[in-house]
């Protein structure tokens, strides 16, 4: 298809010769491959983007009302960097696809992290550019309890943090009493 195309436009400019060739539309371009694909194909991985997301997606209508948008900001997103130390890849080596799906197995099992994709975003000269997106899920968990059993009170409180200012780090305090 692209070669009946640069022989149409081929035609068409020397018809015309001040006539450009126009950008193939977006649904004529090819479709990016997929990471067995490119791992066939020898390729090689460029640059490693690292996008992390909030908490809410406000774009969506259900998720963006006060209490969303409130927790969005009160939140501290996860750092690229502390993404990119979890990396099982880098640039300059071979894709693999097995490297690439044991990473998102990896960051998903973080408490941190609410989804994980890893994506091609580019591909050029057997260089494949990576895309590596996580969205954070809220991570700070408050328990208080009190009960009495047998003429004996006890309570507990415990706050816990899986991902401290960003950084990946869980800290946790709690105190309970027996009285």
């Amino acid at each position: 298809m692209l070669a009946a195309l640069a022989a149409a436009s081929a035609a068409a400019l020397a018809q015309d010769p001040v006539a450009a060739p126009a950008a193939p539309a977006p649904a004529e371009r090819e479709p990016m491959p997929t990471f067995a694909e490119l791992e066939a194909a020898g390729a090689r991985i460029g640059e490693v983007r690292v996008l992390t997301e909030d908490i809410f997606d406000l774009t969506d209508p259900r998720e963006n009302n006060f209490l969303y948008r409130l927790a969005n900001k009160i939140h501290i997103n996860t750092r690229p960097e502390v993404i990119r130390r979890q990396l099982l890849f880098e640039s300059g080596q071979p894709v693999s696809v097995r490297l690439i799906e044991e990473t998102e197995r990896l960051l998903r099992s973080s408490n941190y992290l609410y989804d994980v994709r890893i994506r091609p975003i580019a591909y050029r000269d057997g260089v494949a550019d990576i895309e590596v997106q996580t969205r954070d899920t809220w991570s700070l968990d408050l328990g208080i309890g009190v009960s009495r059993a047998g003429g004996e009170n006890s309570s507990h409180f415990s706050v816990k943090e899986d991902n401290l200012l960003g950084t990946g780090i869980e800290l946790g305090v709690s105190y309970s009493s027996d009285v």
